[in-house]
């Protein structure tokens, strides 16, 4: 349970930043690792998306999430 509120805190933290600071890529790359630990694939998929959108440069990083959680995904 502790560890459950812990990533709900982290995405609650990390969804503020982007709010206050929409470019920040590392922001929402930890955030898409903190829904794929609480195996909130969508939400994960959309962050990670955005994170690309944001920089193709972050390709490495981003992908390898993106394409392992879309074959999880229905």
């Amino acid at each position: 349970m502790r560890e459950f509120d812990e990533l709900e805190a982290a995405i609650d933290a990390y969804e503020a930043v982007l709010t206050l600071k929409p470019d920040c890529i590392e922001a929402a790359i930890n955030c898409g690792n903190s829904c794929r630990d609480l195996d909130r694939i969508d939400e994960a998929l959309r962050h990670y998306n955005y994170a690309l959108a944001l920089d193709p440069a972050v390709t490495a990083r981003s992908e390898e999430h993106t394409s392992e959680l879309q074959s999880h995904s229905g």
